[in-house]
């Protein structure tokens, strides 16, 4: 299931009268039972879920602007190591590496 159905079911369960533990119970893992709790609570305060961005923190290495820049800087003839683009770049070495 999308975020968006399981959001779907949790309001419209939240909104029969069931608690935090049953909808936990009838979705059977999918989601889990902090992230039910956390929806209840603005189910609570506004009405909706209405989630204003992604939890999490934002992806910025694998960033189409990041991916273009260290392609571009392969055009060039010198040797580009991974450790001097994840410096230049403000990246991991994995991610660099990767990209």
């Amino acid at each position: 299931m999308k975020s968006e159905d399981l959001r779907k079911v949790v309001f419209r369960k939240y909104e029969d009268g069931d608690g935090v533990c049953n909808i936990f119970r009838d979705i059977n893992g999918s989601l889990g039972l902090n992230t039910i709790k956390r929806w209840c609570k603005i189910i609570r305060h506004t009405g909706s879920i209405q989630l204003s961005t992604s939890p999490g923190a934002p992806r910025l290495a694998r960033a189409s602007k990041i991916i273009e820049k260290v392609k571009h800087k392969f055009d060039g003839k010198e040797m580009v190591t991974t450790r001097r683009l994840a410096t230049d770049y403000g990246i991991s070495k994995s991610s660099a590496h990767r990209i």
